[in-house]
């Protein structure tokens, strides 16, 4: 059976947490968001730093696993962020397996689709989006 045969629908991976520094958090609003460095200061993170850290976790997650072989990604959708997310707060990501299914027109790939959540330190979700990602299939 190989490894992309024993992905299950419905498995969940708990990919660890993200604190938001305030340096990092100010250091990415001036190299990645410029538009939003511009608004005053108010500790606030970039949406597209909660999106980075969940690629930062997920990566770091499957290296460590090396389960199955990835390929590159057809892109994600349905991006929420839920609230805004401040310097200095601690988010815990997770990513489900909602589904997958074998590629008509690229032999021994497959695609894996997932439901990505970042939740606070209370529990409340904050940011979610759908993922996809081809897997090899042999």
């Amino acid at each position: 059976m190989s490894a992309y045969e024993r992905i299950e629908i419905g498995r969940r991976d708990d990919l660890g947490t993200y604190c938001f520094e305030p340096s990092e958090v100010e250091a990415f609003l001036r190299h990645f968001d410029p538009l939003a460095a511009r608004e005053p200061p108010g500790g606030h993170v970039s949406p597209w730093h909660v999106a980075a850290a969940f690629m930062r976790l997920n990566v770091e997650f499957h290296r460590k696993g090396a389960e199955f072989a990835f390929g590159p990604s057809p892109g994600v959708s349905d991006l929420v962020w839920h609230r805004a997310v401040l310097a200095g707060e601690t988010l815990r990501y997770t990513q489900t397996v909602t589904g997958k299914r074998r590629t008509a027109r690229l032999a021994g790939w497959g695609l894996l689709t997932t439901h990505i959540e970042a939740h606070d330190e209370t529990g409340d979700l904050v940011f979610s989006m759908t993922g996809r990602v081809l897997v090899r299939t042999d």
